[in-house]
């Protein structure tokens, strides 16, 4: 019974580090450097060679078959994310042509977008205003040279606020 349990725990501890490797180190599947261009590339001894020095427990607890599955995941979700994108370009591209166009695009749309509800023919000038903002504020950020998730915590999300 100790054994078993010594073993699950074992096991939970390698696949978490995995799972954090995957992330931690693979730039949230966006890229990450030597080890996103290993993960892209599925090359084994590259993501090895990627990973700096301090990371030796790691590397002795990768196999071949864990960076299989991870880089597997790794180009399920460059996909996805190369899919949200396709479908933010024909939204916008909708939005300038007007209410109408965008409408028609977003009630074909599966599932359809959680703000499609909001968006009134009265309100869309403010909607098509709010991501020209936001599209500004990017910008912004980028001249000053400051991360694309300022304002944000580790791994993107929102930092509460403080009064």
């Amino acid at each position: 019974m100790k054994k078993t349990l010594i073993l699950g725990v074992a096991a939970l501890l390698i696949f978490g580090l995995v799972a954090a490797e995957a992330f931690a180190f693979g730039g949230h599947f966006k890229g990450g450097g030597a080890v996103g261009d290993a993960l892209e590339a599925e090359d084994y001894d590259a993501y090895l060679l990627a990973l700096d020095e301090g990371f030796e427990t790691r590397k002795g607890l990768m196999t071949e078959e864990k960076f299989g599955e991870i880089a597997g995941r790794y180009h399920e979700m460059a996909e996805k994310r190369a899919e949200m994108l396709e479908r933010r370009e024909q939204i916008h591209a909708a939005m300038d042509e007007g209410y109408e166009s965008w409408r028609a695009l977003v009630d074909g749309m599966d599932p359809q977008p959680r703000f499609a509800d909001k968006v009134t023919e009265e309100n869309f000038e403010q909607f098509v205003e709010q991501r020209d903002t936001m599209n500004h504020a990017k910008e912004l950020r980028d001249e000053l040279g400051f991360d694309e998730r300022i304002g944000h915590g580790r791994l993107g999300h929102r930092m509460p606020r403080h009064s």
